[in-house]
């Protein structure tokens, strides 16, 4: 099992968008990988696994007006994006290599000020595709140990 936390980073291009909720960002992941038990002729060193991948994020800024001015109204939006993935995985000894492809959903809310009638909500579902390397770092740091295993590595 491989379990990893990441950021995200997101770039938004569209202006009405950044100046409503905020622009560029980083957020947080979470990630649940596992090898699967398939009776497919694999190459030696590839498995398939299967993954859950979970985040959040709130973004916030001002109300934009009819004549695409900003106001001193607060708007708020957050989202959270869960993805289901499948895929290869290769062990290359210090490096392991994967791809993955699945349905991911992202359910959201937005509101504008302290009225609670002005938000809306909804999920979204698509299609996410990913690929990664995982680098071995125990591999790595066995020449950093000293002669005593009880101090820590430098």
């Amino acid at each position: 099992m491989i379990a990893a936390a990441h950021l995200v980073g997101e770039a938004v291009q569209d202006p009405h968008f950044t100046a409503a909720y905020g622009g560029d960002s980083l957020s947080a992941e979470v990630d649940v990988r596992f090898a699967l038990p398939v009776p497919l002729p694999l190459p030696a060193g590839v498995t398939l696994h299967a993954g859950l991948e979970a985040g959040y994020r709130r973004l916030g800024g001002t109300k934009i007006t009819a004549e695409l001015q900003e106001s001193a109204v607060a708007t708020w939006m957050w989202y959270a994006p869960v993805a289901v993935t499948a895929g290869p995985r290769a062990d290359l000894g210090l490096l392991d290599i994967g791809a993955a492809v699945g349905p991911v959903w992202v359910p959201w809310a937005s509101e504008v000020g302290t009225d609670l009638e002005a938000g809306t909500s909804g999920v979204k579902v698509g299609l996410a595709a990913r690929a990664d390397a995982i680098l071995h770092v125990r591999e790595l740091q066995t020449g950093l140990h000293g002669t005593d295993p009880r101090r820590p590595d430098v």
